[in-house]
């Protein structure tokens, strides 16, 4: 993927979370626009269908943060990190099997 430019400013005005989700919102939308997916009206006026896509991006940020954190054992091996490892995994599986159709253009 192609590195996108921000400016000192925007780095600025946006935390480290915003900054990431701003450069990967930026660049799902740029792969969308070549294969034709979405169209620069969408991305301009915000559309469903930018939407939809934006939808996507943040919840597989969500569900990769979640993960993350498996991966840094806080927790004892007896005080319940079976269960909570289980509930984390639950958690992304919802997140990620709730995939609606892209909206249909009128």
């Amino acid at each position: 993927m192609r590195q996108i430019p921000i400016t000192p400013l925007g780095r600025a005005l946006l935390g480290d979370k915003e900054i990431k989700r701003a450069l990967l919102l930026k660049q799902v939308e740029d792969i969308c626009l070549e294969v034709g997916l979405l169209t620069q009206l969408d991305v301009l006026t915000s559309s469903k269908q930018w939407h939809w896509v934006e939808e996507i991006v943040d919840d597989h940020i969500m569900g990769s943060g979640l993960l993350r954190r498996l991966m840094f054992k806080h927790a004892k091996p007896d005080d319940g990190c079976e269960l909570f490892n289980s509930i984390v995994h639950d958690i992304v599986e919802r997140l990620m099997s709730n995939k609606s159709s892209f909206p249909r253009r009128r």
